[in-house]
């Protein structure tokens, strides 16, 4: 009986998780930026499909799919004729099946666990396609992009997730974003029972 406690409690940590709220009005805010952050990309047209704006919202699960539907209607309010002369296509995808997504200009990604954000961020890099965050934690899982949000609205750049796919942007984004620097990864072994060292 209490084994059979412990599973339940375990099951549903693990179901809550990764589940968050989405809020409208930050989605409202990703909507009027995500073209406009695009725009900033030196090779912009380059990342057209079909000469449009393809955007890919990245979902951990089926509530969370349904709660950024707010995100393509703010779009398409925001935008109805596209942005800077393009159509923008918006597409959900699931984190689960992001390996079969095809070209993307953009990728919008909603919180889920940092394995899911690193396995679709190998499709993202694989594309040069920009990377947006939801929540700007995630910049630290190698998401290029995010928006801080105090008494006022800040872009955030991640420098090295740029870098590592040769993506390049003008130079005004930066000088109105935040930089993110992500951390190496330093591994630390234990060398014995007293004493660790950093490598």
């Amino acid at each position: 009986m209490k084994s059979l406690f412990i599973y339940i409690l375990l099951f549903n940590i693990s179901l809550n998780l990764y589940a968050h709220d989405l809020k409208s009005d930050l989605m409202r805010i990703h909507a009027n930026l995500i073209p406009k952050i695009m725009m900033m990309d030196y090779d912009f047209k380059k990342s057209l499909v079909n000469d449009a704006v393809s955007i890919a919202v990245v979902y951990e699960n089926i509530q969370q799919k349904s709660d950024a539907q707010e995100i393509k209607r703010y779009i398409k309010v925001k935008y109805p004729d596209g942005f800077n002369k393009h159509k923008i296509n918006i597409e959900y995808i699931s984190y689960d099946n992001i390996q079969n997504a095809s070209k993307h200009s953009f990728y919008y990604m909603l919180p889920s666990s940092e394995k899911n954000i690193r396995d679709a961020l190998k499709i993202t890099n694989r594309q040069k396609a920009l990377s947006f965050a939801y929540d700007n934690r995630d910049l630290q899982y190698g998401v290029m992009l995010s928006v801080k949000i105090t008494n006022k609205v800040k872009p955030m750049v991640n420098i090295n997730a740029l870098k590592a796919t040769d993506i390049a942007v003008r130079p005004i984004l930066l000088k109105v974003a935040e930089i993110y620097f992500q951390q190496s990864l330093i591994m630390i072994r234990i060398k014995d029972k007293l004493s660790l060292y950093i490598v």
